[in-house]
């Protein structure tokens, strides 16, 4: 699973220099099976669980024992059998980029962790459910969910919040409730905050992103956009592109005040480009990974995903974004 290294969270839109976090999850997936479990799910009562919370308990354990075997030898084919969609992508690339990393990051991601401090949300009549819990390398709380994959439970998102987060409304058996992706809470649905989040990169938030409240995690990224290509002075012009997830799964839970508690996937380009004949650009370490040439022109794909809070009035707030370089050529 995601395991964050030194590196966390720094993304310098430099000489194409993005910091790299260890992990993320996602995998591609049998569409038949997975309609299955969709189908499956439907068909539960809507005050049926889709599993006890001993039960997810133990999905929590296999899934420590797995991964922390997969990340000691960065094998992505361990990790696809507990991982998929976003976080599984994001986690095999890190694989792919482990040479770049520090010694001692290196070094900390090959030590097991176990999880401690769990909280299960179990939304009723979902193929999913949430875990608040804190890794023993850390003293961060990080939120993941766990979806229904080809028969078995597999993480699929991760997010380490930057600010408290809001209460949950809880439903018959104190259970979470699931929200509706499309219904509004506030000016934003769940399913509408990928393109609103990503024009915050894109445009430093004059358009669709101007509708988010403050938050310190709006401002590092508005401090992204705002410092692109510093470094690489008037050679060079650097820009953002919001570009379509590879992997569109957006989970949300109510909240105890009538709003939403959203992690929705995140997908931009980062386009390098000179701006006078003769230069060439010359690719970050990561980069490097994927096309190491200097080259007029340097394209990065960076996936994540991001946690937000949808009030059911007010403006919408960022709680972290998380990304991954995925490919660069």
């Amino acid at each position: 699973m995601a395991k964050r290294t030194a590196g966390r969270a720094a993304l310098i839109a430099g000489v194409m220099t993005v910091a790299v976090l260890a992990s993320g999850c996602n995998g591609a997936l049998p569409a038949e099976r997975d309609r299955d479990d969709k189908r499956s799910s439907q068909r539960k009562s809507a005050t049926a669980a889709p599993v006890t919370r001993a039960e997810a308990e133990k999905v929590m354990d296999r899934y420590e024992r797995i991964n922390n075997a997969a990340n000691k030898k960065q094998d992505a084919g361990l990790l696809s059998g507990i991982e998929a969609g976003n976080l599984l992508e994001r986690d095999k690339a890190t694989f792919e980029q482990f040479e770049t990393l520090s010694k001692k990051d290196k070094d900390a991601y090959r030590q097991g962790f176990t999880y401690r401090k769990r909280t299960y949300l179990i939304p009723a009549g979902a193929n999913w459910f949430a875990v608040t819990a804190t890794p023993t390398y850390s003293k961060e709380t990080q939120l993941v969910v766990f979806e229904k994959k080809s028969g078995s439970w597999k993480m699929t998102a991760s997010v380490w919040p930057k600010e408290e987060l809001p209460e949950l409304a809880k439903g018959p058996g104190g259970r979470a409730v699931a929200a509706d992706l499309g219904a509004k809470s506030g000016p934003l649905a769940p399913n509408e905050l990928t393109n609103a989040y990503e024009d915050v990169f894109e445009t430093g938030g004059r358009k669709d992103g101007k509708v988010f409240g403050p938050s310190s995690t709006l401002s590092g990224t508005k401090k992204i956009h705002r410092d692109r290509g510093k470094e690489l002075g008037p050679g060079a012009r650097v820009t953002f592109f919001e570009t379509e997830p590879a992997h569109t799964e957006t989970y949300a839970l109510k909240t105890e005040k009538g709003g939403v508690l959203a992690i929705a996937p995140l997908s931009h380009k980062i386009e390098t480009l000179v701006t006078r004949p003769g230069l060439e650009i010359t690719p970050s370490d990561t980069e490097a990974v994927y096309d190491s040439r200097r080259r007029p022109v340097v394209i990065t794909d960076l996936h994540g995903q991001g946690l937000f809070h949808l009030p059911a009035r007010g403006r919408p707030t960022s709680l972290d974004v998380t990304y991954e370089i995925v490919d660069s050529h």
